[in-house]
């Protein structure tokens, strides 16, 4: 398949980058519509936000891998590298990329109050969330019966996380074709 492009025009300067929603033209010439996938998790009050961003990275790269878009907000809005960014600008920007998705994997091992507004919203716009926890975590009880999660994977490590999101997220593809 050859990918579809979109250009991003900022005063002078002009990139080309992939369009994260449609995306792909098949040999035959139709439009295949390339699957979000929203990478939601705590960040803001974990002592562990450089390993918790390696592992949203890591589970970006285990759907890109499946032919998904991941979209992992630290990498698109980052309050590290645009310290300017209003509270609105990121709320709306992440509101929006969580519509625009087709289903959302959230880490809810550390408490989080934007996870929660982001699992909800997925709810609320029909949008499938596979949750994930290390085994000795509680999970909010609202969370695990929120209607929108399909799954809670629990998990020993970061690498067992993979291991059966992995799984996971092959049964979603077939099931969603």
């Amino acid at each position: 398949t050859t990918p579809v492009f979109q250009i991003l025009c900022s005063g002078a300067h002009m990139l080309l980058m992939p369009d994260p929603k449609m995306k792909d033209i098949s040999e035959d010439g139709f439009m295949e519509k390339q699957k979000q996938v929203y990478i939601s998790g705590a960040l803001t009050s974990v002592w562990e936000r450089i390993k918790l961003k390696v592992f949203y990275e890591e589970i970006g790269t285990s759907c890109e891998t499946k032919g998904l878009f991941p979209y992992v907000p630290h990498k698109y809005k980052s309050l590290d590298t645009n310290p300017d960014i209003s509270v609105e600008e990121m709320y709306h920007s992440n509101m929006e990329q969580v519509d625009k998705s087709n289903l959302m994997i959230a880490y809810v091992g550390a408490p989080s109050r934007g996870t929660g507004m982001e699992i909800e919203r997925a709810n609320k716009n029909g949008i499938q969330v596979i949750i994930l926890s290390e085994k000795d975590k509680k999970v909010s009880r609202m969370v695990k019966g929120c209607p929108a999660v399909i799954k809670h994977i629990v998990f020993s490590d970061f690498a067992d996380a993979r291991k059966q999101l992995d799984v996971v997220l092959e049964e979603w593809i077939a099931a969603n074709r």
